[in-house]
């Protein structure tokens, strides 16, 4: 019997190592053919359909049968009715998880973990039972054909989720992206979209305007992003999650607004050296006020840190001085603006789209390499 134990557990770890090995299919192909996936799921549902009918419910009714004290078709239909029940419970469960992690309660953040958690969980609980009973039954009575059986059932359950692996494994930067695309795909479980259709939707999303916007460097081996963050808990947030996937330095542009709560200046200052490899401090849309007097704000907060950084109250200075620095690997953020394409100084709204800034700076240091 410990044999047929050792089976199971090995045909577990089989079907979990066909998740990943579905999930690791992002490294090679940024875009799995939808085509190829649907085949997967299909093949692997016949393959689970009537490896459950010849491993699991023929010899739960021979046994039944054998055993003489109840009618063998209400054991596996109960059984059958239970394993339903389990599963709709399961999915209810799941739903209820979701609603709580999108109400905005406390600990918002640890909700959706709990969901993915409790998701991943109750849906292999299923798959588990259904191995572990196929190769736990050849324990009392184990023959070729059993033994086949059993391992159809771990075979069809690896292939099912092979194209879910595939599926989930979208190159998304930023830890927050991932989260609001589990929240995406679990809204689209629930209305009965497919992971599969629901990863190829993902995959033509372009993006919001000023969110991690991966602005366009052509021969350059650094990369800039553009994001609104221009509170401590918008800066924090982007600076953490491009900090998780840079290979090399996190290059900080950033300021403060005028006219706004001063309070969170020195805090932004802090976050901001504290977070990156390189800050440089800079004008945000300073309004009426002084934009000196805003970086000296802001400094009182960065002086607390033992970070490097630099002021530069020119922002389109400071955005070709982080260019200029840029090095291999090297991720640049600019961050406050955003979608905007103006800033206000002195009451008076000047346009500056930080995007034309990068590609005006390429253009002059080409045209200069040309001329050299």
């Amino acid at each position: 019997m410990e044999h047929y134990v050792w089976l199971a557990l090995a045909a577990t770890l089989g079907t979990w190592f066909v998740t990943a090995l579905g999930a690791a299919t992002v490294v090679f192909f940024k875009s799995p053919s939808a085509r190829a996936l649907n085949l997967m799921l299909g093949f692997s549902a016949g393959v689970m359909i009537a490896a459950s009918f010849w491993s699991l419910l023929q010899p739960a009714i021979q046994r039944a049968e054998a055993a003489g004290t109840t009618p063998a078709w209400l054991v596996a239909v109960s059984g059958f009715l239970l394993g339903a029940l389990f599963l709709w419970g399961s999915d209810k469960a799941v739903c209820f998880a979701r609603k709580r992690a999108g109400m905005g309660m406390p600990g918002e953040r640890m909700n959706r973990i709990i969901m993915l958690v409790l998701s991943i969980t109750l849906h292999n609980i299923p798959e588990g039972l259904a191995v572990g009973v196929a190769f736990g039954a050849l324990g009392t009575g184990a023959s070729p054909d059993g033994l086949m059986g059993a391992v159809s059932i771990a075979v069809g359950i690896g292939l099912q989720n092979f194209p879910e692996g595939a599926a989930v494994s979208l190159p998304i930067p930023g830890k927050f992206t991932v989260y609001n695309a589990l929240t995406v795909m679990g809204i689209a479980k629930q209305l009965g979209i497919s992971l599969t259709d629901c990863a190829a939707a993902l995959k033509t999303a372009s993006g919001v305007k000023g969110r991690v916007e991966v602005v366009p460097t052509p021969g350059k081996t650094y990369s800039i992003l553009i994001d609104y963050a221009h509170t401590p808990d918008g800066l924090e947030n982007v600076l953490s999650s491009v900090k998780d996937f840079c290979k090399g330095r996190v290059i900080a542009v950033f300021g403060c607004g005028g006219d706004r709560d001063p309070m969170k200046r020195p805090i932004m200052g802090h976050i901001g050296v504290k977070l990156s490899d390189f800050a440089v401090i800079t004008s945000d849309n300073p309004r009426t006020e002084d934009p000196m007097a805003i970086i000296e704000d802001i400094l009182t907060g960065v002086k607390q840190e033992d970070g490097e950084y630099i002021v530069i109250e020119d922002r389109r200075a400071a955005i070709r001085y982080a260019m200029d620095i840029g090095k291999k690997d090297d991720i640049i953020i600019l961050a406050g603006k955003g979608h905007e394409t103006y800033q206000d100084i002195g009451g008076v709204k000047r346009h500056l789209d930080e995007r034309e800034e990068v590609a005006a700076h390429l253009r002059e240091k080409e045209e200069t390499a040309w001329e050299n």
